[in-house]
């Protein structure tokens, strides 16, 4: 795997996106890039994306192009328009589990960041058909197991 180019999309949680304020995007030759030092990845890594992979649950909407997404580590705005006129991206209801890809861009609004959405997909409906147990629910599963699935990219790659 060539690590010299950043891969097409990270999976992040929202606080991995907030903690750090001062962070720009830089543009390499075909794209915009994000870098983040951490602390925590140690010998000097950085994450490095130009689309984002959040998951969480959506809170409300500002607007019917707006909604509000929550992942428990923080809240980022998500922005559905689309960048061309062909562009069509799902609208999910008010407490809907979704996956969002997208681009990430600087906010004027209540939420520092923003995600301007290339994909957004309700977890949550595709879930819904699953046979009833007395277990725990598989969009339970899925919600909790999305932070092992962040750590473990973000130590693999």
């Amino acid at each position: 795997m060539d690590v010299s180019s950043p891969p097409l999309m990270r999976k992040l949680l929202i606080g991995q996106l907030t903690a750090y304020p001062q962070r720009m995007p830089k543009f390499d030759a075909t794209r915009q890039v994000w870098f983040r030092r951490s602390h925590q990845l140690g010998d000097g890594k950085s994450l490095v994306w130009s689309l984002v992979w959040i998951q969480g649950t959506v809170l409300t909407h500002s607007d019917p192009q707006f909604f509000i997404l929550d992942d428990a580590t923080g809240r980022i705005s998500v922005n559905c328009r689309g960048d061309t006129a062909q562009e069509s991206v799902a609208r999910p209801t008010d407490g809907e589990y979704v996956a969002v890809i997208g681009r990430l861009l600087e906010s004027n609004g209540d939420c520092p960041l923003q995600i301007s959405a290339k994909s957004v997909i309700s977890i949550s409906r595709q879930l819904q058909f699953d046979p009833p147990e007395p277990s725990i629910s598989s969009i339970s599963a899925s919600e909790l197991s999305w932070p092992f699935e962040v750590k473990d990219m973000t130590f693999s790659f």
